[in-house]
């Protein structure tokens, strides 16, 4: 069984943030090995919320801003994140995770 946890102990984004800043890192594991072990990360979400702020790397899981947070001090960001094994085959086993960016 896959389970997505977060790896890095930042759970903060202040107001100087600007686009392409790291967020945080997510880190999938899965006791399988070969193919069915190699994780793809993809943030879920549709066209018009908020997740359209963030990107992610699909090999890395490396969450980055694609906007700049100047003027949303206070706002709370949310979106889902999908792991999915087998390189995010069809066909593949997946977990979803939330993720939350605090600007301040």
């Amino acid at each position: 069984m896959m389970k997505i946890e977060i790896h890095s102990s930042s759970n903060l984004v202040f107001s100087a943030l600007s686009a392409s800043d790291l967020y945080n890192i997510l880190q999938a594991t899965d006791p399988d090995e070969g193919l069915n072990a190699d994780i793809r990360y993809q943030i879920l979400g549709r066209i018009d919320d908020e997740s359209r702020k963030f990107i992610i790397d699909p090999v890395t899981g490396q969450v980055r801003s694609i906007v700049n947070f100047a003027y949303d001090a206070g706002r709370v960001y949310g979106f889902d994140v999908k792991a999915t094994d087998k390189r995010g085959a069809d066909d593949g086993k997946s977990a979803i995770t939330n993720v939350f960016v605090s600007v301040f």
